[in-house]
């Protein structure tokens, strides 16, 4: 569906793991809460004194799994703790006064972006911390542009995939999973691209 490592690809490895489970995260919590609710309707709706036991009950179950699922990939997530490069930045321009900090190195891809590794803030001077922010700043908005682009070819594949089933060339079936796929697709891209203009704002206030 949508390569991730293009769409990220000025980012450090660090930063878009960091980017990408973040955005996962929250799509599975919304994910829970739906599910949750689903389970709670089919459970009152088995104390219904005509209900179909049996569909409803192999429908509980279904979601019982399908709640395990989630619940499990949920947990897998890496790296949603780990600061986004920009975010250390920000960090290092608000408190001057650290004496160590950890900056990911940018990616090897990124020929135009300095390597960082651990320094030490005290012997770094404030422009040279702001100068590395400003790239990040346009590493990230280059990033927002593709994700811009990304959400419209997949809503572009969301509208070509209705048509197809429109004039019945699609199943039902798998009409509604790549239907789903897309729109989860653009739900994540959709909170990457809100974490990044986050993350932009947050730094534009720091700097001058």
């Amino acid at each position: 569906m949508i390569d991730y490592e293009d769409i990220f690809s000025d980012l450090n490895e660090e930063s878009r793991e960091a980017l990408i489970s973040r955005a996962e995260q929250i799509v599975l919590d919304r994910e829970l809460d739906r599910l949750t609710e689903e389970i709670v309707a089919t459970r009152q709706a088995l104390q219904l004194e005509n209900a179909d036991k049996m569909l409803l009950g192999t429908r509980a179950r279904t979601l019982a799994t399908r709640l395990k699922n989630i619940r499990k990939k949920r947990k897998s997530l890496a790296n949603v703790d780990i600061k986004l490069r920009i975010e250390i930045l920000i960090e290092a321009v608000r408190k001057t006064s650290q004496t160590r900090l950890e900056i990911p190195p940018a990616s090897r891809r990124n020929k135009d972006s300095e390597t960082l590794s651990t320094y030490d803030i005290t012997k770094m001077d404030s422009s040279t911390i702001k100068q590395h922010l400003k790239q990040e700043v346009e590493t990230l908005e280059q990033c927002i542009h593709r994700m811009a682009n990304a959400i419209q070819n997949l809503r572009n594949e969301e509208t070509e995939l209705r048509a197809r089933y429109d004039i019945d060339s699609l199943a039902r079936f798998h009409y509604f999973r790549q239907r789903d796929e897309i729109r989860r697709e653009i739900e994540i891209l959709e909170i990457c691209r809100e974490i990044a203009e986050q993350s932009i704002a947050q730094a534009n206030e720091v700097l001058p």
